[in-house]
This record gives structure tokens, C-alpha cells and sequence, in this order.
């Protein structure tokens, strides 16, 4: 009750005096609203935001930076914007006519060649491990478009097709040191192949063919025999050691987030809620940096629903202390364009968050517009 009221913060007795007074309020009819409103940033500050990384004169076309002197066409850019404009629900209202959601398509379409990667630019790696992340997070833009890439990714079905493959890519993978070799640093960025892989297969095409099908047979077990039984994600403990639980936020979050695409159960969803929720900094309300919290909410608020809700009220003050944080930056323009816009990637993720927090709870914040999480890769 104190949550849907926006109520959290104070010392134990002030928390008291406030739920009794909200309780004779409603009692009296006064209507119980959310404290907290994005309407500003949806309506004022997004379209500047915008344009922050619209290249003029040329037609959706957006660079990953923000205010270059020679500003190039980048992929993210584009599909950041299509991203963010769909968590914040505003996405089919200017895609709603076929002509315009088809140059939306083409657009992205420009940046594919027949391999089934796209073309970026080295300092883009600020987005995601390069180029697998970069071939699911314009599978997704497309999806949210309603259409397919223009071309399958033509590696990823090689390694579909042939059994022999699936341990040799993913095992390599798993390895911190060995996924040096391969360009990918530890289990969160190599695990942006082992997630970008299967997401893409299965948006690329309508109907999937058996020797996919068996793929993704596989490629579920492999996942359930590699999870750690401690956090419910992939962890190797050499890398828990070295870079900390955070890094296996991140590779959770990863392979979660095609659990979730796919339909597919969390086999250990009983070991991410705690972990996911004890990482959370309650004072700020952050996992760390914006895309980090964006894993832990995500990651506490499903698996707590897989779990029929476990710990929900634990799920809600999460949820409501970061949006205290959140929500008055996201309000504040010059902190949006500047902090928030040092590349085109960072809002969505800071978006995506939000969004699974009112997804789950909408009460919490006053929106103009239905905020829902989550796109099939972010």
C-alpha cells in the first residue's frame, strides 16, 4: 500500500505518520496518485533528445555521438532511437502508417550486408561486443518494426547446422581467457555472442528449420549445465573473483533476456532474485551503472514472477528507489544531454529499466504514454 502511494522514504516513524495519513485520505476519497510524473521528459525532453544525434539533412540517419563535427550514419544510433522510442510506448504511434514504418525499415536495412552483419564504427564497441551484439540489436529494432532482417546471418546458421560447432563456439566462450582470443573480455561481453546468436536465428526467420530447432535444444542444456547454483547465471568463478558478482549481472542478464524472447523458463529463477536484489545500492537505488541497473530489475522482477511472485514487496521498494533516483533525472533536460547523451546507447538502457519497473508496477509514475518492457535483446 505504502508503495502504490510513493511512500518509501524517511525514518521508520515519519514511514508511519505518512501510511495513516494516505489511509484517512483515501478513506475521506481523496484519489491516491503516483508523487512521481515522466510526462516532461516524454513530451519535451525525448524529442530533444533526438535530435541530439539526428544528422540534418538526411533523413532518419542518427550518430552514435553526440554533436561531431563530421557526424556519421551508425546503426546504434538508429536503433537506440528505435529502442528507447518503443519502451517508452511512442514507437507505433509514428510507425502506425506502413509508408513511414517501411523507410524506419530501410533505413536499418542500409547498414546489413549479405553476411547478415552490419557495418559500424570501431568506437561504437561503447555499445556492445562487436559485431554479435550489434546483429541482435538490429534483429530487435526490425522486430519492433514487424518484418525480418533483409538477410540471414549466414555464420550463425553454419554453426546452427553443424553439431560439431555448438561446444567449439560456446565453450571458448565461457572460458575468460580463452574468449580474450576471440575480442570479448570476460563472461558479460562474450555473452553477448552466446545470447546474440540464438536471438537472431530465431528473428530472422518465420519458420525455423530442424537442425535450428535441435540448436536450440542444445543450447538450453548447455545454459542449465553452466548457470551457477549461487547466483543462477553464468558466473565462473574465476571471473566472480576477479571482476566481482557484478560482471555476472550482466552475462545473467544476457542469456535471461533470450529465456525470456523464447518463452523458455529460468532454470534457477530461485537463485537470481535474491542475487539480483541483494546488488542493488539502496541508497542510490543503482546496480551499478544504468545498463547494469536495467539487468537487476529486470532479473529481480521476473524472477520473482516466475517464482509466483516471491518476495514481490521486496520487487516494489527496488523498484520504487530507483525510480526516486531515476525519475527526477530524466526530468532534468540538461542532465538528460549531457550525462545521459554521451553516446546514443545510454537512454535506452536507463529507459529499459524504468520501463520494467511500470511495466510491473504502473502506479508508481505518471506517464503520458504506456511504458512496457522488454524488447527480444537490449
Amino acid at each position: 500500500f505504502i508503495n502504490r502511494l510513493g511512500l518509501t522514504k524517511g525514518t521508520p516513524p515519519l514511514r508511519t505518520m505518512q501510511l495513516w495519513l494516505a489511509i484517512i485520505l483515501c478513506l475521506m476519497g481523496v484519489t491516491c496518485t503516483a508523487h512521481l510524473s515522466l510526462e516532461k521528459f516524454e513530451l519535451e525532453i525525448v524529442p530533444k533528445w533526438i535530435n541530439t544525434f539526428r544528422i540534418s539533412n538526411t533523413p532518419l540517419s542518427f550518430s552514435f555521438l553526440p554533436n561531431m563535427k563530421n557526424p556519421q550514419p551508425s546503426i546504434y544510433g538508429l536503433a537506440d532511437v528505435v529502442h528507447a522510442l518503443d519502451l517508452i510506448g511512442q514507437l507505433k504511434n509514428i510507425t502506425n502508417k506502413p509508408a513511414t514504418r517501411a523507410k524506419w525499415i530501410a533505413a536499418i536495412n542500409e547498414f546489413q550486408n549479405t553476411t547478415g552483419f552490419y557495418r559500424t564504427h570501431p568506437y561504437e564497441a561503447a555499445a556492445g561486443y562487436l559485431p554479435w551484439h550489434t546483429t541482435a540489436f538490429a534483429a530487435s529494432a526490425l522486430s519492433l518494426l514487424d518484418t525480418l532482417p533483409k538477410y540471414e546471418n549466414q555464420v550463425y546458421l553454419k554453426i546452427a547446422r553443424n553439431r560439431t560447432l555448438w561446444g567449439l563456439t560456446y565453450n571458448p566462450l565461457y572460458n575468460w581467457k580463452e574468449g580474450l582470443k576471440l575480442g570479448c573480455d570476460s563472461v558479460h561481453s562474450c555473452g553477448h555472442k552466446m545470447a546474440a546468436i540464438p536471438v537472431v536465428l530465431k528473428l530472422q526467420t518465420k519458420k525455423m528449420e530442424k537442425p535450428v530447432q535441435q540448436f536450440f535444444d542444445w543450447f538450453w542444456k548447455w545454459v542449465a549445465d553452466h548457470l551457477s547454483y549461487k547466483t543462477g547465471t553464468l558466473c565462473p568463478a574465476n571471473e566472480r573473483k576477479f571482476f566481482g558478482r557484478e560482471m555476472c549481472l550482466g552475462s545473467g542478464a544476457a542469456i535471461h533476456f533470450v529465456d525470456l524472447f523464447m518463452h523458455h523458463p529460468w532454470p534457477l529463477a530461485n537463485s537470481t532474485l535474491p542475487f539480483a536484489l541483494g546488488l542493488q545500492d539502496k541508497k542510490t537505488g543503482l546496480w551499478g551503472g544504468h545498463f547494469a541497473s536495467m539487468d537487476g530489475i529486470f532479473q529481480s522482477t521476473r524472477s520473482s514472477l516466475q517464482l509466483h511472485k516471491r518476495d514481490w514487496d521486496k520487487v516494489s521498494d527496488a523498484c520504487q528507489v530507483y525510480l526516486e533516483h531515476v525519475v527526477p533525472q530524466l526530468n532534468n533536460e540538461t542532465y538528460v544531454l549531457t550525462a545521459f547523451s554521451t553516446n546514443s546507447h545510454v537512454i535506452p538502457g536507463i529507459v529499459g529499466g524504468v520501463s520494467e519497473c511500470l511495466t510491473q508496477f504502473p502506479e508508481k509514475v505518471k506517464t503520458a504514454f504506456k511504458w512496457h518492457c522488454c524488447p527480444p535483446f537490449d
